[in-house]
């Protein structure tokens, strides 16, 4: 089994190639994959939806 690949915000924002503003946008639009979890740091989503 493969472990998990977890990224924040600021890993979004280097996998999409984006600055932080857009890619508050991005995860912040209905078509962006829900995230896996809402921590007291931040949101955090699978890395394999957001390749997807």
């Amino acid at each position: 089994m493969g472990k998990l690949r977890l990224v924040a915000s600021q890993e979004v924002q280097e996998m999409l190639g984006v600055s932080r503003p857009r890619a508050y946008q991005i995860t912040n639009s209905k078509t962006f994959p829900d995230p896996a979890a809402n921590l007291s740091v931040g949101r955090i989503w699978l890395a394999e939806d957001v390749e997807r």
